[in-house]
């Protein structure tokens, strides 16, 4: 809302996070300057075999800004952090990703608890 970027499909997000973004558009005007915020299912989204996790905050700011949205981004990734490995999390903390952790539950619902903590935030954060 007020001209925030919100990234929230798996495609696109992977796509930012290995570095291979093909096509997509340019900003729009208004989102330039915008701030862009990521919600990130890393449970269900895992960090891509191969791809060093200290790089994936700087390709998705560098995939952004090759898209023209040059305004500050905020990566938030929500999953079961228990399923990790903490030199995976201490990758992504030190480069900027917050990580919430969402308790595994009943497999069918630990993704839609995911999804509705996702949910949550948008609205916290766009609202």
């Amino acid at each position: 809302m007020g001209g925030d970027v919100t990234v929230s499909t798996i495609a696109a997000a992977t796509a930012m996070a290995t570095g291979n973004v093909v096509g997509g558009g340019m900003a729009e005007p208004q989102y330039v300057a915008a701030k862009t915020s990521v919600w990130w299912d890393i449970e269900n989204c895992h960090v891509p075999k191969g791809c060093d996790p200290h790089a994936i905050a700087q390709n998705i700011s560098s995939a952004l800004v090759q898209m023209n949205y040059c305004g500050p981004v905020s990566i938030s990734a929500y999953g079961d952090t228990n399923g990790i490995p903490s030199s995976v999390q201490q990758a992504l903390s030190s480069t900027g990703v917050a990580l919430n952790h969402v308790p595994a539950g009943i497999t069918s619902m630990s993704k839609h608890l995911i999804h509705l903590c996702i949910l949550i935030s948008m609205v916290v954060v766009c609202g």
